[in-house]
């Protein structure tokens, strides 16, 4: 007699959610290491991230190389000093850490981040009060600082933008030997010690504005980059070693990270709109003092505008003809005030330092006669 054994169900298919069809979609586009590659980047960035002799090395003769090329303006050394110092990799350490939950990565690369910040600015703040000291110092004058200083004074969300890139090709090019040789344009586009260096001297020069703008791009860089690299390593299979954890589930880190990232874009669009504001009313300035110059028969040659508190101070330069007495600057000051309140340029009182150029029309008395064409 032959016994009837019941075939098993068949089990119901499964319902793909929009996140599981994103999941599968990139993984076809970035498949995970295996286990052998996932240990050999874990190593590599344990090395990288401990704060030995080595490391503070880099750090300090990079720091030295960003300041003084940030003193004399010169991009190209500045460059090299991004090419030197090592910051990048303890940041992608920690963020590699928050991934797989190596306490002593994390514990290595916070320390590494933390002293190597802090010698960078030391570094820069010492060196920029020794410039002081000499006869050419090159910031002695507040209102012409280098160009290249002052550039990394008022990050923007394109900052922000260009850290997330870079962290991630950072990231990526460390888990993929072959992609290696990128690791140095990516040190050259994110910018890590310029902006420590560039707080070292806003704190050396007493200039709170050039020194919280500098904290805020170093901030932002670093914010960005970790989450870049979080965001990097655990697309490319990076887990938690822990045998309750799905390997699939997403680590806390990403989430505080992006939250961190998020908050930090506040101030740089508040800088970025007070930048184009600044713009704005420099242009204005330009425009209603050109004006008036040219009423009185003379050519603009410069102006340059500076607000001290609700005090806007103005240096003109102009060529003029004829001389220019007190009561004409000081005529020429009111209407320029008059000028900039109904343009809408808010300021309580208006400063104004005026350099007068002498110069000579000299016209011939009858105009050239016109040669025959064809003759000389």
């Amino acid at each position: 007699m032959t016994e009837l054994t019941e075939s098993p169900e068949t089990p119901p298919p499964i319902r793909l959610t929009p996140r599981m069809y994103l999941r599968r979609w990139l993984r076809r586009f970035l498949p995970p290491l295996d286990l052998e590659h996932r240990a050999e980047v874990q190593v590599l960035l344990r090395q990288a991230s401990t704060p030995d002799f080595d490391y503070f090395a880099l750090i300090g003769l990079s720091s030295v190389m960003a300041t003084l090329g940030l003193l004399i303006d010169s991009v190209a050394v500045i460059i090299g000093a991004m090419v030197v110092a090592p910051l990048m990799s303890p940041i992608l350490g920690v963020g590699l850490a928050s991934v797989t939950g190596d306490h002593r990565l994390a514990r290595d690369g916070l320390q590494a981040v933390l002293r190597g910040t802090a010698l960078s600015v030391v570094v820069a703040l010492l060196i920029t009060l020794v410039v002081q000291l000499l006869p050419f110092n090159p910031v002695a004058d507040p209102a012409a600082l280098p160009g290249t200083l002052l550039a990394l004074t008022h990050p923007s969300p394109f900052d922000l933008i260009i850290a997330l890139t870079g962290g991630l090709a950072a990231a990526y090019a460390l888990a993929l030997p072959q992609l290696s040789a990128a690791l140095p344009g990516v040190a050259i586009a994110t910018a890590l010690t310029p902006p420590l260096c560039t707080l070292g001297i806003g704190l050396a020069l007493r200039d709170p504005e050039i020194a919280g703008g500098a904290l805020l791009l170093y901030l932002t860089n670093l914010a960005a980059i970790g989450f870049a690299g979080i965001l990097t390593f655990f697309g490319l299979g990076f887990h938690r070693q822990d045998a309750g954890l799905c390997p699939a589930q997403r680590p806390r880190s990403l989430g505080i990270s992006a939250a961190l990232v998020a908050v930090l874009l506040i101030p740089l669009v508040y800088s970025s709109a007070r930048v184009l504001e600044r713009g704005r009313e420099s242009g204005v300035i330009r425009a209603e003092v050109r004006r008036v110059v040219q009423a009185r028969g003379a050519r603009l040659n410069s102006v340059q505008s500076d607000w001290d508190g609700e005090v806007l101070r103005l240096d003109v330069t102009l060529r003029s003809s004829r001389s220019l007495s007190a009561a004409d600057a000081a005529e020429l000051r009111d209407e320029l005030a008059e000028r900039l309140q109904a343009a809408e340029i808010e300021f309580e009182s208006l400063g104004l330092s005026l350099s007068v150029v002498p110069f000579t029309v000299i016209e011939p008395e009858a105009p050239a006669a016109a040669s025959p064409a064809g003759l000389p």
